[in-house]
């Protein structure tokens, strides 16, 4: 409902503006102070950023608002829509297209906004039962063509908590999971011939937005790790990330980064002598030397770093500088210690 509908219908005044009480808009509905002094955001199902000049104000009824959890909200579920609505004004828009948008909020039912203070004066006995909190939020999305080899659909779900993975799936599959989240008695459809689903355009819309949405983290990510990575492995890692996820044929879902690793330079081999101690001894890590034989075989391979790794130590047994445990039996002591050979 957009602002000239709301200013139309007195059902749909402002709490600000109504003549009722806070205890007589409860009785039908939520209100503001619902949302004040929980873990939870006011979060948007329709989001502000679609619209322009005052029909913004609508989205921000507590009829377009459910309980989002901070990081999902803030993070996964708001970037997506940044992406969504980019890819959409580019690829559905421009070339003369609708886009026709359906999005909602999967009820928990039982569980339903806890308090985050309980000894706050005079909130002792505040209701906290007007709104659940949801379990999953999703968003369906048909882009609407003349030509229909150009109309498309992509689907988007994701569970509402801070370690959600999202979902990026064709609308008949989504269908079907909200028929099993909603416990619907009869065949879920959100489009009605479900918007060119499960088509090859479908498959290159869903593998965009998603490539698109990772590089928003991957921006995140570079804002904190830009001075870890020289600039060429940086690059090359960007251009390796753009061919695994534009790859059609890769369950996305699937893809994980396996590893990373911390390399550190040092001006000699003698400062390194005088300082993996202290790193191993404080930050319980190992700087492991790169090996001469490699240094010497590759000419941009230094002998003068160490990789970082984490001690790999059996409990009671001495360790390496490589961080492995010893091997062997004690041949001697030195000021009342143990010593050992030790494989490294």
């Amino acid at each position: 409902m957009m602002l000239a509908d709301m200013e139309k219908n007195p059902d749909m005044t402002t709490e600000s503006k109504s003549n009722e009480t806070d205890h007589e808009l409860r009785l039908s509905q939520a209100i503001g102070e619902d949302y004040e002094d929980t873990s939870y955001d006011r979060g948007q199902l329709n989001p502000n950023d679609y619209y322009c000049d005052n029909d913004r104000t609508a989205t921000f009824t507590l009829t377009n608002a459910v309980p989002m959890d901070p990081c999902f909200h803030q993070l996964l579920w708001s970037k997506l829509q940044q992406v969504l609505k980019t890819y959409l004004n580019e690829n559905c828009i421009r070339p003369g297209g609708s886009p026709y948008l359906v999005t909602g909020a999967v009820a928990s039912g039982s569980m339903q906004i806890p308090r985050e203070d309980t000894d706050k004066e005079g909130d002792r006995n505040r209701a906290y039962n007007q709104v659940s909190v949801p379990s999953h939020i999703w968003t369906a999305v048909c882009c609407d063509q003349a030509d229909d080899t150009q109309k498309f659909s992509v689907a988007f779900l994701a569970e509402n908590k801070e370690e959600s993975r999202l979902q990026i799936l064709p609308v008949e599959e989504l269908n079907a999971e909200l028929a099993r989240l909603y416990n619907a008695s009869q065949p879920f459809k959100i489009f009605s011939d479900n918007c060119g689903t499960n088509t090859t355009k479908e498959q290159i819309v869903s593998s965009a937005v998603k490539s698109a949405w990772y590089t928003t983290f991957q921006t995140l990510l570079l804002d904190s790790y830009s001075q870890l990575f020289p600039p060429d492995e940086r690059s090359r890692l960007d251009a390796e990330t753009a061919q695994v996820m534009g790859n059609l044929n890769l369950d996305k879902d699937s893809v994980r980064l396996t590893g990373i690793e911390f390399a550190v330079t040092f001006p000699s081999v003698a400062h390194w002598y005088r300082k993996f101690k202290e790193i191993y001894d404080q930050g319980h890590l190992s700087c492991v030397l790169t090996p001469a034989a490699a240094a010497a075989k590759d000419p941009g391979t230094s002998d003068r770093v160490c990789t970082l790794q984490k001690q790999k130590h059996l409990p009671g047994s001495t360790v390496t500088a490589g961080g492995w445990s010893c091997v062997g039996e004690p041949c001697g002591q030195h000021n009342q210690t143990d010593y050992s050979w030790c494989y490294t």
